[in-house]
């Protein structure tokens, strides 16, 4: 996987810090113009700037609803540094819903199965750190022209 990757030559919506939030997300894309399949009836594609998960109540569903997006080629997807946690195991920012996949939470939010957990660290593991186009780089919170 390359770190810096291609941004689409199409127009993009750029949705950033959706933290779990799965209600306002589809909210957000249905106020976007976004049909339930992902796509648009103007051709933009989604662009996801990082921080997906964490503190809202579902983290899961955020990441199967973006994954979906991502693996159909309709949404393009920059790591944040909640993703960041999860692939490093840093216990931070309530991420215990994966760190703890399959234990039985105290908590309000949904814990992810280990197959689950699994699969979402694989997706995160592919996704790059900047979108870079010719007109607009996407990065979450740090560039560094080297």
């Amino acid at each position: 996987m390359s770190l810096v990757q291609e941004l689409p030559e199409c127009a993009v919506d750029i949705v950033g810090d959706i933290h779990g939030e799965f209600d306002a997300l589809l909210a957000l894309l249905h106020t976007l113009g976004y049909a339930d399949s992902g796509r648009h009836p103007g051709g933009r594609k989604l662009v996801f700037t990082g921080d997906l998960v964490d503190r809202g109540h579902d983290s899961p569903a955020v990441l199967d609803v973006v994954m979906e997006l991502v693996d159909a080629g309709l949404a393009y997807c920059v790591l944040g540094n909640h993703e960041l946690n999860i692939l490093r195991g840093v216990r931070k920012g309530g991420n215990d819903w994966i760190l703890d996949a399959g234990i039985a939470s105290t908590t309000d939010h949904v814990v992810a199965t280990p197959a689950q957990a699994a699969r979402y660290r694989e997706f995160l593991n592919r996704q790059p750190f900047v979108l870079a186009g010719d007109h607009l780089r996407v990065v979450h919170a740090c560039w560094d022209h080297e």
